[in-house]
């Protein structure tokens, strides 16, 4: 809908705006289909356009933009993670009964308006390794104030483990239980 209510306002204003005010700015947001179509809308606005500012909407990391996609992939390998934390704890991913909560902070912008996709890797890495055990209410946060900027999403995670695992973690070389 967003797409075809821009485009209308697009040609509304094309063919109904004084052509002396030209120079006036106009705001066009489009949702593009994949990269050849945005190529294309880059490829018309850059020829039929006198000036222009196109800004794409994506995570940042350390100055570097990474895309919902890349950002999506970042999330699944910090569930990844975890459960190769949990493997090395515990010896196996059987010793999660479910998981309750996963918090997310994502590092972006403040264009960037799609955290929760991001967070969708790992809701759904979860979900494929766990099945049902894996399914969790989420939080998820847009921020810019990572440590140190460098890191695109950062995941917090409560789990709840079976009982034969309970205290299986006493004496471990760091001392937590």
């Amino acid at each position: 809908l967003a797409v075809l209510g821009s485009l209308f306002i697009g040609i509304f204003l094309v063919l109904f705006v004084n052509k002396k005010s030209t120079d006036n700015p106009y705001i066009l947001v489009v949702s593009c289909a994949g990269d050849e179509a945005e190529a294309a809308v880059n490829g018309y606005v850059n020829r039929a356009v006198k000036k222009s500012l196109l800004k794409s909407k994506t995570v940042s990391q350390s100055g570097v933009e990474l895309t919902v996609e890349q950002g999506y992939a970042a999330a699944r390998e910090c569930a990844n993670t975890i459960f190769r934390d949990i493997v090395e704890r515990y010896g196996s991913l059987d010793c999660i009964h479910h998981i309750v909560r996963a918090m997310a902070l994502v590092n972006c912008g403040g264009d960037f308006d799609q955290p929760e996709k991001v967070m969708d890797g790992f809701s759904d890495f979860c979900v494929e390794v766990l099945e049902a055990r894996g399914q969790h209410v989420r939080t998820v946060m847009g921020t810019h104030n990572m440590p140190n900027h460098q890191i695109p999403v950062e995941v917090e995670v409560i789990f709840v483990l079976n009982d034969a695992y309970r205290n299986k973690g006493e004496g471990t070389k760091d001392g937590t239980i």
